[in-house]
């Protein structure tokens, strides 16, 4: 498949951050992007700004650009689990379009500082073309306040204006990048308690200089900080490889017969599920579990494994007939299917 060029941007009170970082980048980096993806958190203004992009996006770039708006489950970005949450949501972006195959851009530009220092760190493990800053060198704090998603909803008509500024008036500010991704499996042995290879010791020194493992009795010991790196990446490194299909050209392929004009909106939303490789209706089935559903309303739903096949998860939506979409992925065993099935459901619980 063809390398896809992506924007990671953090998102905070202005979705300004999101069009100046595209609009900056595509002109000096000469590139042309294929994906956006936002980490916000769940407050009413970052949500308008999500709002605003899904509309703006196609209306200005056409179909060229997919939008993917994600969030915490928090209202801000506060606490430590908040912080954990983010940094947790970045890192699973980054392996979702790993740097290897794909033209990753980051841009640190929205939300709180400590959101844009979490970006940073999850870039410096796994890794990005160009992580980077946009400043708009004419801001003030009446442009600000037009440029919060609050503004712009009320005045529609300025929207083109605020979010599109000469590039003349914008800085774009490149941070350096010292990838550890090709290092992820020592990390996790030597954070494990596990000595790494004789040639790989220089990651106990690393680790240990950075008070993530320190030594007890002749063993390598995680600190605090290092279990909680620990458990991140064994809960990221755990998922299947992610689809190298860009998520408009993934294969959907749903029949009448399966009650297709009901299936396609979530469909189209699967998509988006940067683990799913292709979605296909399937047999209905009006005799399952409802007790096992999962949301409210009209958008409750259940994701189903097939023993025996680690890479098929069936998706059941509320309805008489139980109509339901086969979500195939790169799982190879059980331990991954079940992992990638957690994802799709968190996935489905803010799409659906």
């Amino acid at each position: 498949m063809s390398r896809q060029t992506i924007l990671i941007s953090s998102l905070g009170e202005s979705p300004a951050v999101v069009t100046e970082a595209i609009d900056k980048l595509e002109l000096e980096e000469q590139i042309q992007f294929t994906q956006v993806i936002t980490l916000g958190t769940k407050q009413n203004i970052v949500r308008q700004g999500e709002e605003i992009l899904k509309q703006h996006i196609p209306v200005r770039y056409g179909d060229r650009i997919g939008y993917i708006p994600d969030s915490v489950d928090a209202l801000d970005v506060i606490t430590e689990k908040d912080h954990d949450e983010y940094l947790a949501k970045v890192t699973y972006w980054l392996r979702a379009y790993p740097a290897s195959e794909n033209d990753v851009y980051v841009s640190l530009a929205g939300g709180r500082k400590t959101m844009s220092a979490l970006m940073a760190l999850a870039v410096q493990i796994y890794g990005a073309k160009l992580m980077c800053h946009v400043v708009h060198k004419l801001m003030d704090e009446h442009l600000q306040r037009r440029m919060e998603a609050g503004y712009l909803q009320r005045f529609p008509e300025e929207q083109a204006e605020l979010l599109h500024p000469a590039s003349e008036e914008l800085e774009l500010v490149r941070f350096p990048i010292i990838s550890l991704y090709s290092r992820v499996n020592e990390l996790l042995t030597a954070l494990g308690g596990a000595n790494p290879s004789p040639e790989n010791r220089e990651v106990l020194r690393l680790l240990q200089s950075s008070g993530l493992i320190e030594q007890e009795g002749g063993l390598w010991n995680a600190t605090g900080a290092g279990k909680k790196l620990l458990h991140l990446l064994r809960e990221i490194e755990s998922l299947p490889a992610p689809s190298s299909i860009e998520p408009k050209k993934k294969y959907v392929n749903l029949t009448d017969d399966h009650g297709k004009d009901k299936l396609k909106p979530v469909a189209e939303k699967l998509r988006d599920f940067p683990y799913a490789e292709r979605i296909a209706s399937t047999e209905m089935n009006s005799q399952f579990d409802h007790s096992r559903m999962i949301g409210t309303g009209n958008r409750r739903f259940m994701v189903e494994l097939n023993p025996g096949k680690h890479d098929v998860l069936t998706v059941r939506i509320e309805s008489r007939k139980g109509l339901a979409l086969n979500v195939y992925t790169k799982a190879t065993t059980a331990s991954e299917a079940k992992r990638v099935k957690s994802e799709l459901e968190k996935f489905l619980r803010k799409r659906i």
